[in-house]
């Protein structure tokens, strides 16, 4: 038996076991440790965006699948994109993942931001473009779109 624990907004802590005899195939049991026991969703857009690529991670890193993924966004419960060329995932396992989060367009109901890791570059625009809108008074991904624009500077 394995016992991951990940200090994402969650609190997450991942169980991996299978049969003592080691047949049969892997089990994994998914444990909420934020003080509620279960998901709780984000109600600001930077936790949103945030949980999400937390969970986006733990899903890619365990072959599991999250239902709370559809809590806070419109996307399909399996994302393709390889958010791994922009983000660094690698602190996930130590401390947490470390994102700047910067909203770059504010309309009524809908907001964009732009989302990196904290140890790029600040004067880069490349990132993750989010965009957010609100629907029955909770904030739901929209789009996720790769930006590789660079400013000029």
């Amino acid at each position: 038996m394995s016992y991951y624990r990940f200090q994402d907004t969650q609190q997450h802590t991942i169980i991996t076991y299978q049969k003592f005899d080691s047949s049969g195939p892997e089990k994994t049991k998914v444990l909420y440790e934020n003080g509620n026991e279960k998901f709780v969703c984000p109600t600001v857009p930077k936790d949103i965006i945030q949980n999400y690529l937390e969970d986006h991670y733990l899903m890619k890193r365990f072959l599991i699948h999250l239902p709370e993924m559809a809590e806070f966004t419109a996307l399909s419960a399996s994302p393709k994109n390889h958010f791994e060329d922009i983000i660094d995932f690698s602190a996930m396992d130590y401390t947490g993942l470390d994102l700047n989060v910067k909203e770059i367009a504010n309309e009524a109901n809908q907001r964009v931001f732009l989302v990196k890791s904290s140890s790029e570059e600040e004067e880069s625009n490349q990132g993750l473009l989010f965009t957010l809108e609100k629907q029955s008074g909770k904030w739901k991904i929209m789009s996720i779109e790769i930006n590789d624009k660079l400013q000029k500077v």
